[in-house]
């Protein structure tokens, strides 16, 4: 009966699956799974489990940019930003279309899609490095409209990240009176990270210009002490009471942090994260469950990625539970989805090599992964990985380059994105820096690997929802 149920999963699964979906080998399997997918528990493979597997694969946008970011309306119009362009397809991504360009360009881009207003917000960073543009579509990216930029003039701006979530516990007033949402966007400012919010949907923003204060050496500030020597945030998240919640780790943080508001940006505090010294992320990503679990996904200091879980936003943890697979050592950026309860997509770059990303051998191969679990929530998660790109066809050859600056292997600079349609399929963008003359080359050397051409991976035939569960109703 178990052969069975499994044989029939696979069948739904390829059943589901567009043309450019593929399963490739890994270098460690599991009995009973095809090539390419492994099933394991605190890092050892396990039997394979009786469950409806998919059917990863990806495909190239037609655009190139590094740092794209995914988001996806309840029509299941998925948005992806690509350099100065908003990149869309209407159908599953079978075909793209660009339908906003910035035409004042842009340093950084940055794209969010308000799952519960089903508005679209493209903020772009100037080419000056000195501030943000916001435009806004409410009707699947036809039109847009321009507003004001958020904060000019204020010192170092970079690194923005931009959220929405219902009003939290404590709000003021105003939260949720003009727009059903509160808009929050967080920057570097070199030795602060600043934050602000929105009450009427992004025309107008409040700013707390010292969220976080670090401690460096050559300074002290009357903040919450990380012991982190740079500003630099990972992505706000809302968990579903409207607390909204942002990580703090890299190689100069001696372990994860938190910092949260519960009354949507009037106050934040800072809270130390799980027992795990000297974390690696440039971008760690934090997540709810409709339960209020959040899940907190960040490297260690080995390059692997992790997962830890909280039931009290922080104040005592669960894990950490190992996310890489057997046969990937190191890792490079991450992506983070939910859906029901207890059920995670996980995406990352992985590589065979060990160490440093920007250390590893000039002949080490990365691959896209896309990781997923149905018991996030178990005292001991089991994961299921694909890798969702060819091995003869990876995504970097040589480093990943994990600092600033402008060295030559930053061709795919420092992030990337993942979302959940309303489907429960699970898509991720990222930027291939292999192709042309370095894809199917056995001989291709990191000089051949420069490129940035945006690209979305995905895991049809299996649902981030349970059944008979989906997304939020959309707020009116």
């Amino acid at each position: 009966m178990r052969t069975a149920l499994l044989l029939i999963a696979l069948l739904l699964a390829a059943g589901c699956a567009q043309p450019s979906s593929t399963t490739h080998s890994a270098s460690t399997t599991t009995a009973g799974l095809p090539e390419g997918i492994q099933s394991y528990r605190d890092g050892t493979l396990v039997d394979a489990p009786v469950l409806a597997l998919g059917k990863a694969g990806f495909v190239p946008i037609g655009h190139d940019g590094a740092e794209p970011n995914l988001g996806i309306t309840s029509s299941g119009a998925l948005f992806v930003s690509s350099g100065s362009a908003v990149v869309a397809s209407h159908d599953a991504g079978a075909t793209w279309k660009v339908v906003y360009d910035d035409p004042l360009g842009n340093s950084d881009p940055m794209l969010w899609v308000d799952t519960l207003t089903d508005r679209v917000y493209d903020v772009p960073m100037t080419v000056t490095l000195a501030c943000s543009r916001i435009y806004t579509s409410d009707d699947d990216g036809a039109t847009w409209v321009a507003n004001p930029m958020p904060e000019c003039g204020r010192g170092a701006y970079d690194h923005q990240k931009f959220a929405t979530g219902v009003p939290g516990p404590g709000a003021n007033p105003l939260a949720g009176a003009q727009w059903p949402t509160v808009a929050y966007m967080c920057y570097n400012g070199i030795a602060t990270t600043n934050c602000g919010v929105s009450y009427d949907g992004g025309a107008t923003w409040v700013w707390d210009r010292n969220t976080v204060v670090n401690v460096v050496p050559a300074q002290e500030g009357g903040g919450p002490s990380t012991g982190c020597g740079s500003g630099q945030n990972g992505h706000p998240t809302s968990a579903p009471d409207g607390t909204v919640v942002f990580g703090r780790t890299g190689p100069s943080c001696p372990q994860p942090y938190l910092v949260s508001t519960r009354d949507s940006g009037l106050t934040w505090s800072f809270t130390p994260g799980p027992a795990s010294p000297n974390p690696t992320s440039l971008d760690p990503e934090v997540a709810f469950t409709p339960d209020g679990t959040m899940y907190f996904l960040f490297q260690d200091a080995a390059f692997h990625q992790v997962l830890a879980r909280s039931h009290d936003l922080g104040a005592t943890w669960d894990g950490v539970f190992q996310v890489n697979p057997p046969g990937v050592d190191a890792t490079s950026f991450s992506a983070l989805a939910t859906g029901s309860d207890g059920r995670l997509a996980i995406a990352f770059l992985g590589t065979s090599a060990s160490g440093s990303p920007t250390n590893v051998p000039a002949n080490a191969t990365w691959g896209l992964y896309i990781v997923t679990t149905e018991d996030a929530d178990a005292v001991s998660p089991t994961f299921t990985s694909y890798r969702a790109t060819p091995a003869d066809d990876p995504v970097q050859v040589g480093g990943i380059w994990q600092g600033g600056g402008g060295d030559p292997s930053r061709n795919l600079l420092d992030f990337i994105d993942g979302s959940v349609a309303p489907d429960g399929t699970f898509y991720v963008a990222f930027a291939d820096g292999c192709t042309d003359k370095c894809a199917h080359n056995a001989d291709a050397k990191p000089e051949d690997s420069r490129a940035s051409l945006t690209s979305v991976g995905f895991l049809r035939g299996w649902s981030l929802y349970a059944p008979g569960e989906g997304r939020p109703a959309l707020l009116h």
